[in-house]
């Protein structure tokens, strides 16, 4: 049993920042996998807080759009927007600022981090492509900044209204609707 100790046996021997060190994870393999599967995908603390954030609007948003290509976090069918919020490690915020990634099983996480990513980009063009408004929200913004948070969403609803208006028919305008996911925040 090199480099552990009969105490630490059924802990996980993980990499280290790269110098060929070996750590081990604190958690055995059953722990670590009750505690990632009690990671919640809905109800979470970040959805309170926007729920409170959009009440502001007096516009209403229903949560947890099943139906839809990544099931958005909030959506207005009327308006044609989905918002979704994404946790800074599940999406790799931080990854890609900074390049802080994760230190235990390093190859795992970034094959992850990655498929996330992609599955991301892949909802945004399927609903862009549906005429819908994807609006993609940091946790961590959304603690931090809702300031901000609030005043992008403030502009793609007034945006979307004004390409209502310009219609007759109800359908929303073609243009930039259709462009790239918006980012609230930083």
């Amino acid at each position: 049993m090199h480099g552990r100790s009969r105490k630490n046996a059924s802990e996980i021997p993980t990499s280290s920042r790269g110098d060929g060190r070996q750590t081990m994870d604190m958690f055995a393999r059953g722990v670590r996998s009750r505690i990632m599967r009690a990671v919640k995908g809905r109800g979470t603390g970040a959805e309170a807080k926007l729920r409170l954030l959009l009440a502001q609007f007096q516009i209403r948003f229903r949560e947890q759009a099943t139906e839809l290509p990544g099931r958005p976090d909030f959506v207005n069918d009327r308006l044609r927007i989905a918002l979704f919020i994404d946790g800074d490690f599940w999406h790799g915020r931080w990854w890609r600022r900074g390049g802080r990634l994760p230190v235990a099983n390093r190859e795992y996480w970034v094959q992850k981090l990655r498929r996330n990513r992609q599955r991301d980009r892949t909802t945004d063009r399927l609903l862009r492509r549906h005429r819908w408004i994807v609006v993609r929200i940091w946790e961590s913004d959304l603690t931090k900044k809702p300031e901000l948070v609030a005043e992008r969403i403030q502009a793609v609803l007034r945006r979307r209204r004004r390409q209502r208006l310009q219609r007759s028919d109800g359908r929303p305008a073609p243009g930039r609707s259709g462009g790239r996911a918006s980012r609230a925040a930083g």
